[in-house]
C-alpha cells in the first residue's frame, strides 16, 4: 500500500480506491491520510465492525456492498465501475488492478536475505488471502538471483485458513490456475485472509510450482494456538491473519 500511494501521488491523483475490508484497506487508509489523499474502500456487507473502525478512524469513506453470493466479487465490481467512470486511482492489494502491488511485499524477501547474510532460506511460509504477498515475495527472490546477490531461491509455501482456502484447494486438485473456483461461505478467525476470490491466485500457484513448494490449510484452533505461542515466547501479539503461517 505504501508503494501504491506513492505512485498515486507521483501520478497526480487525489482519490484512491480499494476493495477490501482487511489489513490492506486499513494500510491504504493510513497512508492516504498521511499523503493527504481521499480514500474510498468498498467492503463486503459482512465485514466486521472492528475492521471498519480502523478505516473510519483514518478518515476513509467506507461503502458496504451486498451480493457476495452472486458468484463474483461485488466490491471489485464496484471498484472497476468507479475507476472507469471517475478516473480514480485503483489501489487494491492484488495485481490485476494494481500492477505495482508486488513491488511492496517483495521487500520482505530483501530483508530476509540481508538478515541471513545474503543467503536465501530453504523455505518461506506466507499467509495467503488473494495471493499477492506470496507472489511479491517470490518476485523478490527472483530479482536477487538475477542480480547474483543469492545463489539459490527458497521453496514457497502458501498457508491459508481452512475456512477460506481456494488457493490451497486449487493447488491440491491440480486445477487450472486461471480458473480457481471461489470459496463458498468463508468463515475464519483470520478475517484478513478471507478472500473467496483470490485475484493473484494464478500467480501464487505459479510461484509455488516454480519453487517446488506447497500449499497448506490450517484450522482456527491452530491459528489461535500459534497466536498464543508467539505472544508467550517472543513477546509479539499478532492478529490471527499474521500468524496463520506459524502452524503450517
Amino acid at each position: 500500500m505504501s508503494v501504491g500511494v506513492s505512485k498515486a501521488v507521483e501520478l497526480g491523483y487525489e482519490i484512491v480506491v480499494s476493495a477490501s475490508s482487511g489489513n490492506a484497506a486499513a494500510a491504504l487508509s493510513a497512508y492516504s491520510a498521511k499523503a493527504g489523499l481521499k480514500c474510498i474502500t468498498f467492503v463486503p456487507e459482512m465485514a466486521s465492525d472492528a475492521k471498519l473502525a480502523q478505516l473510519t478512524m483514518y478518515g476513509a469513506t467506507v461503502v458496504r456492498v451486498r451480493g457476495l453470493e452472486s458468484g463474483e466479487d461485488p466490491t471489485v465490481k464496484m471498484l472497476k465501475e468507479v475507476c472507469d467512470r471517475y478516473k480514480w486511482y485503483p489501489c487494491p492489494s492484488f495485481g490485476p488492478m494494481n500492477p505495482y502491488q508486488a513491488d511492496g511485499p517483495k521487500t520482505m524477501s530483501f530483508e530476509i536475505v540481508e538478515g541471513l547474510g545474503w543467503t536465501a532460506p530453504d523455505w518461506v511460509f506466507v499467509p495467503v488471502g488473494a495471493g499477492g504477498a506470496l507472489t511479491g515475495n517470490w518476485k523478490g527472490y527472483q530479482d536477487f538471483e538475477h542480480l547474483d546477490f543469492i545463489k539459490s531461491k527458497p521453496r514457497m509455501a502458501a498457508v491459508q485458513s481452512a475456512g477460506c482456502a481456494p488457493v490451497v484447494r486449487a493447488f491440491e486438485q491440480g486445477a487450472d490456475p486461471m480458473k480457481i473456483v471461489p470459496w463458498d461461505r468463508p468463515d475464519s478467525v483470520a478475517t484478513g485472509l478471507m478472500d473467496p476470490f483470490p485475484w493473484d491466485g494464478d500467480a501464487a500457484i505459479k510461484a509455488i510450482k516454480e519453487s517446488r513448494g506447497t500449499a497448506i490449510a490450517v484450522s482456527n484452533e491452530e491459528i489461535l494456538d500459534a497466536q498464543r505461542i508467539l505472544a508467550k515466547t517472543e513477546g509479539i501479539f499478532s492478529e490471527p491473519s499474521g500468524v496463520t503461517y506459524s502452524q503450517a
